[in-house]
């Protein structure tokens, strides 16, 4: 099985990132993760001083329960610098930060018929990440999907080669909604106080920022 992502993308004009990785290390603490390790890993994520991005992976963690996440998701959170060495024409620096989840042991997905779909509760626990992304990264466009298509719709928002629909869920800012009219066929669209949520309909077994009732 693959892999999936919570991703948004944030500017980082300056060569500091201590702000984004302050709220990115305040939103990890909120779901679950050690304070002390992340804000660790945290301290040693910079800028390459060649001028190029970078990558960085912190420890996974089991996600607490006090976000409304009620199903059993482990998580490793990544920080990624992009530079115009990275890609070509970039301005300014822009960095993603991300939980990652490995789904080998099929704790997200189910076979449903002929079609793979994500489990009940999985969507729920999703959209509980996602607002604390929202709440503290401010992201515009935070994500959950397969991580073979991570940063198409960040890039096609962009003027690049990308997707704009390639995730299977999102958290939108109202500043963004009018690029995503019309609505793509197979998607649902709903307004929450946090931006407007959008959903691929064949990914779900019912609306992913719905509660879900535990089934037996």
């Amino acid at each position: 099985m693959p892999e999936y992502e919570i991703s948004t993308h944030l500017q980082c004009p300056g060569s500091s990132l201590g702000e984004i990785l302050d709220h990115f290390g305040q939103a990890l603490a909120k779901l679950g993760g050690d304070r002390s390790t992340v804000l660790s890993w945290l301290r040693q994520v910079d800028w390459p001083n060649n001028g190029s991005g970078f990558v960085s992976e912190g420890d996974a963690f089991r996600l607490s329960g006090n976000s409304g996440i009620d199903t059993p998701l482990i998580g490793a959170p990544y920080v990624f610098g992009y530079t115009p060495f990275s890609i070509p024409g970039l301005q300014p620096n822009w960095v993603q930060v991300s939980l990652i989840f490995d789904d080998t042991s099929e704790t997200l997905e189910v076979m449903e018929g002929s079609e793979w779909k994500y489990r009940p509760r999985v969507g729920w626990a999703a959209f509980g990440v996602m607002r604390e992304f929202v709440r503290f990264l401010g992201g515009s466009l935070v994500y959950f999907g397969d991580f073979s298509s991570s940063n198409q719709s960040w890039h096609a928002l962009h003027g690049r080669d990308g997707n704009l629909w390639a995730f299977d869920c999102a958290l939108v800012s109202p500043s963004l909604s009018a690029r995503f009219e019309p609505l793509s066929a197979g998607y649902d669209r709903e307004p929450l106080p946090e931006g407007i949520a959008f959903a691929r309909r064949a990914r779900w077994m019912s609306e992913p920022w719905a509660p879900s009732v535990p089934t037996s």
